[in-house]
């Protein structure tokens, strides 16, 4: 979406009214000059869409989490339990998983598109239980980061840099979180599972 020339009205008047855009909590707000709180404040952002789309044929697909890089590049994760997903492997070493995990569970689905919408990468992520992707954000670099839940006793985890963190899920009764590490070409270089062992199997 692209704003145009935001204008903001009270009983009629105009109202000046600005962006505000909190970097931290990543959100953006409106400030207005004054008015009378006691009447409705009608605010009207132009906005012009760009581009939509629909992704997955019959089954169950959901989208969580979304980022743009510092090139624009939108990139989303969520789940997928559709054996016809649409996936596509940019080559060049990207993590690339072209099968679902289990038939009768969720995968977490990512996949990165062009600004203009096009599909640049796309890929299940999982194993043979349930596996969810919640959220997902991209550095200044292109690194993909991407976090969830999984209850996949065979989760892909890759051990990352020395001395970071390396966790398997050891079973699949309960949930671990997890947490991946993609470069800007979508090369896997950590991926760790994150979650209490009390009371596993061993």
């Amino acid at each position: 979406l692209t704003e145009g020339q935001l204008r903001s009205f009270c009983q009629g008047r105009e109202v000046s009214t600005v962006y505000v855009l909190n970097e931290r909590q990543k959100s953006i707000r409106f400030k207005t000059a004054a008015y009378n709180h006691h009447e409705t404040l009608r605010i009207d952002p132009p906005l012009a869409l760009q581009w939509s789309l629909l992704y997955g044929t019959y089954f169950l697909n959901g989208f969580r989490g979304v980022t743009v890089d510092a090139l624009g590049r939108v990139i989303v994760t969520g789940y997928t339990s559709d054996p016809g997903f649409p996936l596509i492997n940019p080559g060049g070493g990207a993590y690339f998983q072209g099968t679902i995990g289990s038939a009768s569970t969720t995968d977490v689905a990512i996949i990165k598109f062009t600004n203009g919408g096009a599909t640049i990468w796309a890929t299940y992520y999982g194993g043979r239980g349930t596996d969810y992707g919640d959220g997902i954000t991209a550095d200044n670099q292109g690194n993909i980061y991407v976090t969830g839940e999984t209850k996949s006793a065979n989760f892909p985890t890759l051990t990352g840099p020395a001395g970071s963190y390396n966790q398997v899920q050891s079973d699949s009764l309960y949930s671990d979180a997890f947490l991946l590490k993609f470069d800007v070409h979508g090369v896997r270089t950590w991926a760790t599972c994150y979650g209490a062992q009390i009371g596993r199997a061993s």
